[in-house]
């Protein structure tokens, strides 16, 4: 019951979301996903923030079976081509803006078709955006009517599952040489680091992490979302890390644990 009441606090849009309500969204944006007609295997990116939205999307996306590629949000424009274009994303779902970030301005410079329809010659293999926020060009989708989908599923939820083969997350790393290179994680793999992170950080049901990790990163969502996930505990992070603020978070969540990077121990 405690594990049930815990809750994913996102200080990005301010939700807090129980165990049972993450669990019922992340039903409806898999049925979603089945419903524009994203299947197992495929490669489904999201270029968002610390959401809710994203941790939603990360679990209903791997819930079919299909890859999450995350996009780091802080690439610059041809970077972000370079991660759809070679990691052959099909569908992506993207914030208008972000962090004073306008990424439809960065998608229309590498896609025209945005405005008109997709996929466009650029990314061949793109075939649906889906927009959180309000500017959504004429060849993409809104977030609100990707949710509509939902009310007629193609099968249930159950039929669709994963294995523990599939790859779960195309990671990019740093590219210290050369371009960033996507290393496939399978399911397997991130879930038990997950387990096992957890287990050596002492987590228990009831516990409280701040993590305010980039979601983007194995950090954030392996080392951060899965590990909590995985343990039952509340997951408290930030749309964007500093220093002061993540103190008053701890303490005002009653945090039992803080993970971060070196830099944002040394804030």
């Amino acid at each position: 019951a405690e594990t049930i009441r815990a809750l994913l606090n996102t200080s990005g849009d301010g939700a807090r979301l129980t165990f049972a309500a993450l669990r019922d969204r992340v039903t409806m944006v898999a049925d979603a996903l089945a419903g524009v007609g994203i299947r197992r295997g495929d490669h489904v990116g999201v270029c968002l923030g610390n959401t809710a939205e994203w941790v939603t999307l990360f679990l209903a996306i791997g819930a079919l079976g299909a890859t999450t590629v995350p996009v780091n949000t802080r690439l610059k424009t041809a970077e972000i081509e370079y991660t759809l274009h070679q990691s052959e994303v099909r569908c992506l779902f993207v914030a208008d803006r972000m962090l004073g970030i306008d990424f439809i301005a960065m998608l229309r410079e590498i896609a025209p078709g945005i405005d008109a329809a997709l996929p466009d010659p650029a990314l061949p293999e793109l075939s649906r955006i889906v927009v959180l926020g309000s500017d959504v060009p004429a060849g993409c989708m809104s977030y609100d009517r990707f949710l509509a989908g939902a009310a007629n599923p193609p099968a249930p939820l159950a039929s669709r599952g994963a294995r523990p083969e599939a790859i779960g997350i195309i990671q990019y790393t740093s590219g210290t040489t050369s371009f960033p290179k996507g290393v496939m994680l399978p399911q397997r793999n991130v879930l038990w680091d997950a387990y096992y992170v957890g287990q050596a950080m002492g987590l228990r049901p009831g516990d409280r992490h701040l993590s305010p990790r980039v979601f983007f990163h194995v950090s954030g969502s392996v080392l951060s979302v899965l590990v909590t996930m995985q343990h039952g505990v509340t997951l408290v992070t930030m749309s964007r890390f500093d220093g002061e603020q993540a103190l008053l978070l701890a303490e005002a969540e009653r945090c039992t644990h803080l993970s971060g990077n070196d830099t944002m121990f040394l804030m």
